[in-house]
């Protein structure tokens, strides 16, 4: 009798401890110093046939020729008609690691500074949240804020949940723009 209890103790003490593992692996990581491997999904053809003269209509949170523009559709659309790269950072408002990655990213995109390249700031499950950009989150399986999403010719080529740092920015898009 001594030695089943002792069985059951430790199978429980076993699976307990797989149970741990499992959900450690499965939780979200949140720290800035994460350095996880963007999943890229397919290799690109260069960008090409882009229309010269693309206006957009919202509000610039970093203006250069790479602008970054507040989320809003007729913007998203009008730069995937032009074919452009469009990156996409789906923010929230209450996020520590979206406050202190977002001027990392306006930083890139002032320094890319390349009219071919445009970024959105997307809200993410914030009070300013609108029903398209949880369409968006939905169709790209964005899982929680500071997920960066990566379109060439309208096609998800990069998705990255990680924290970046502005040359992680960098060195993403001149990749892209170098196929």
């Amino acid at each position: 009798m001594k030695n089943s209890v002792r069985y059951i103790i430790l199978g429980l003490v076993v699976i307990i401890v797989i149970a741990a593992v499992y959900v450690l692996q499965q939780k979200p990581q949140a720290n800035p110093e994460t350095t996880t491997q963007p999943e890229i999904l397919t290799e690109t053809e260069p960008i090409l046939d882009l229309e010269t003269s693309v206006k957009f209509t919202g509000t610039v949170l970093a203006e250069s020729s790479s602008p970054v523009i507040d989320f809003n559709k007729t913007d998203y659309e009008t730069a995937l008609s032009a074919g452009r790269l469009i990156v996409l950072f789906f923010y929230a408002d209450w996020c520590p690691i979206c406050k202190e990655e977002i001027p990392k990213f306006y930083e890139a995109l002032q320094e890319i500074d390349d009219e071919t390249v445009v970024g959105f700031r997307v809200n993410y499950n914030d009070d300013f949240t609108d029903s398209f950009e949880e369409d968006l989150a939905r169709e790209f399986g964005v899982s929680y804020q500071h997920t960066k999403i990566f379109l060439v010719s309208g096609e998800r080529v990069l998705k990255a949940p990680d924290s970046w740092d502005k040359d992680r920015y960098i060195t993403e898009i001149n990749k892209l723009l170098n196929q």
